[in-house]
């Protein structure tokens, strides 16, 4: 009979100490290397408001521009270290993300809503931000291709389909049906072939490699990512874009407000565990 591994779980508050040590080896390995990067997303309204974490947040957000962030993970990819890893497409066949993570060893996570992913633990997560072209044709043309695989990248590995429209059901169904026969691998592919067309360093807008908002919330310029300055994020002092009030303001508009009590909750829906 197989003995039952005791497992003990994480704390909030001892997730978010394990993500800010992951983020100190990110940035020890950055400054040593001349690699510029900077907070973004969520990350970056808690450096700028709480000078820290958004009290009821649950992860740690990065970007670098598309040839930092390349020349990171394969310093990373060749890094050995005992306590942390990088995961990504080419390190994990089950791992579905078209970014990597850099990941804690010692602790084990669980997505509810996704397909388990073996030896998966606390993470950083680390985008990429890449260019857009100009004209506005192609620009909405490269912005539907990038959602239309993201798309398919979720309902390939979602645990089940939530919809309650009869007909959109059977639409993504069929998708659902679609994106098991390309698979994981193509679709990322395709998705990578997509984001890398143009550099941010050549064109005057750029987006991230996993936009989760509206069009006109996640396309910046590009200079915006250009220039970085310090900031205190709890323990650490980390970068920021040095005109990151702009940056914010076109993703999050007024985000120095907090949002509505009933609103401030993680939108990830996770278990963690200390191996």
């Amino acid at each position: 009979m197989k003995e039952k591994i005791k497992t003990k779980k994480i704390t909030s508050q001892e997730m978010m100490q394990i993500q800010i040590k992951i983020l100190e080896y990110i940035i020890d390995i950055c400054d040593k290397n001349n690699i510029e990067y900077f907070m973004i997303g969520g990350s970056l309204i808690g450096t700028i408001r709480h000078n820290g974490f958004i009290p009821w947040d649950d992860d740690i957000d990065i970007a670098l521009l598309r040839e930092d962030y390349n020349r990171l993970l394969n310093i990373l990819s060749k890094t050995q270290n005992t306590q942390y890893k990088v995961i990504d497409k080419t390190t994990q066949k089950d791992y579905f993300y078209p970014f990597f993570k850099v990941m804690d060893k010692t602790t084990i996570l669980k997505e509810k809503k996704f397909k388990e992913i073996k030896e998966y633990g606390i993470y950083v997560d680390v985008f990429a931000i890449d260019g857009l072209p100009k004209e506005e044709k192609l620009l909405n043309k490269r912005y539907k291709k990038q959602k239309n695989l993201q798309r398919l990248i979720f309902l390939n590995n979602a645990k089940k389909i939530e919809e309650k429209n009869p007909i959109k059901k059977i639409g993504k169904q069929l998708l659902v049906i679609y994106s098991h026969i390309i698979g994981n691998k193509r679709i990322l592919e395709q998705y990578d072939k997509v984001c890398t067309k143009y550099s941010a360093k050549k064109t005057e807008y750029a987006i991230s490699n996993w936009p989760i908002y509206k069009k006109e919330k996640e396309i910046h310029k590009s200079k915006n990512f250009y220039k970085m300055k310090k900031h205190k994020f709890e323990s650490l002092d980390v970068k920021v874009p040095v005109n990151y009030d702009e940056v914010l303001k076109t993703t999050f508009n007024d985000y120095m407000t907090p949002p509505p009590e009933e609103e401030r909750k993680s939108h990830h829906e996770i278990e963690v565990y200390y191996k």
